[in-house]
């Protein structure tokens, strides 16, 4: 038996039930995840993403990458396959990345055992666990190819009418009132309100404090002039920064037609 998992919250603890336990770690909300690789060409894309945003040497995370990719191509031999992931939208991409993977591979027994919050004794989870079925190989199929799509409009509508928690995901985008993600309004609003605790050290944050035009200071983090402008609607982030970022498969990058978030109708729009 194989437990799969998304990081190191579960790992220890997976092992009293019997079986090998495998960690996905990839942050899939974060960086490029493109259409048109294969598993090791995009772990390999990965690591490079991974060990440059973290300051980890290349190597050490590639070697990460290659053994979580063997562990899983020899889980081809297992009896079961149990998926451990958590509704939040990391673990619910790297979920659909796994199940699209096996829903290539024929014969597997692969099972979930799903929950909010891990609280309380993994057996009776586990005891609870259901199998996988072709309607959630569909989904996942189709959650994986638009979520690496150039058009973000396919994983807009599955996240509107299947997979709610990938709204927040989209929120990410640069919003169409300021050109804020939803994760950097809350680090500026934190800020200005004196309590950025939670945000410091995030990219969110170092996100803000970077460029010719910061909108917060590095030490202490207090708002600039352009922050407070921002912040109040009277300036444009992107005006002011320039945009180089990858959602899933779309970059974001100035120059190129752009899509934005509008919040009160839960709807992407591209700007030329």
């Amino acid at each position: 038996m194989l437990h799969i998992t998304s990081g190191e919250t579960l790992f220890e603890k997976l092992f009293g039930l019997g079986g090998e336990v495998l960690a996905w770690r990839d942050p899939l909300d974060e960086g490029p995840v493109p259409a048109g690789l294969s598993l090791a060409e995009l772990s390999d894309l990965r690591a490079e993403y991974i060990a440059e945003e973290r300051q980890i040497p290349l190597g050490e995370v590639q070697r990460q990458f290659w053994l979580r990719d063997e562990w899983l191509e020899n889980a081809r031999n297992e009896d079961e396959i149990v998926l451990w992931f958590r509704d939040t939208v990391r673990e619910e991409l790297q979920l659909r990345q796994i199940l699209d993977w096996c829903a290539a591979q024929p014969g597997l027994k692969v099972t979930l055992a799903r929950a909010h919050a891990w609280e309380g004794p993994l057996e009776e989870l586990f005891r609870m666990r259901r199998p996988v079925e072709e309607a959630d190989y569909d989904l996942a199929r189709r959650t994986w190819a638009a979520f690496r799509s150039p058009d973000p409009l396919e994983l807009l509508s599955i996240a509107r009418l299947e997979i709610p928690v990938l709204l927040d995901f989209l929120r990410e985008y640069p919003s169409v009132e300021n050109g804020l993600g939803r994760s950097e309004q809350r680090a500026l609003e934190a800020v200005a309100a004196g309590s950025p605790g939670e945000w410091m050290g995030t990219r969110w944050l170092a996100g803000l404090q970077s460029g010719e035009r910061p909108l917060v200071t590095r030490e202490p983090p207090q708002l600039t002039e352009d922050g407070r402008a921002v912040l109040e609607g009277r300036a444009n982030w992107l005006d002011l920064h320039p945009l180089y970022r990858w959602m899933g498969g779309v970059l974001l990058e100035r120059g190129a037609p752009l899509w934005m978030w509008r919040e009160p109708a839960l709807t992407l729009e591209r700007h030329p």
